[in-house]
């Protein structure tokens, strides 16, 4: 695993981009079209040393507001290691550690990616089916 650092200066990124998410949330509309279809990407895009790409968006499900957290890598055939989402997750204030949260390899892009929902507020509770706590 290659060493990741979370400087100041990404975390003035990560700042900038939470807040553009809460002022831009995905439409549950925009979700059910598909693929990447956020606006203006960049906007929601923090790059991390060693070629780690983070996008965060909150989204409207049919089931409530969920943060998305998605984080690629750019080298080839490469997915980012476990330790480096946990300590991003960390980063955008996600409440639950994995086994709490929606994890999903994707592979819409060109690179596969590491993506992980939860609640807004991190409270899975809402959500439970009765006879599965």
């Amino acid at each position: 695993m290659d060493i990741i650092i979370i400087g100041p200066v990404e975390q003035n990124r990560i700042a900038e981009v939470i807040k553009h998410a809460k002022e831009n949330i995905v439409s549950y509309e925009l979700l059910i079209k598909g693929g990447n279809q956020l606006p203006n990407i960049k906007d929601f895009t923090v790059c991390i040393p060693n070629k780690l790409m983070v996008i965060y968006s909150i989204e409207d499900h049919k089931i409530g507001l969920m943060k998305h957290l998605s984080v690629s890598i750019d080298l080839e055939n490469r997915i980012p290691a476990k330790e480096a989402v946990i300590m991003i997750l960390e980063e955008f204030k996600f409440i639950n550690n994995l086994n709490k949260c929606i994890v999903k390899k994707l592979e819409t892009g060109k690179l596969p990616a590491i993506n992980v929902w939860e609640p807004l507020d991190g409270n899975w509770e809402p959500y439970k089916v009765k006879g599965n706590a």
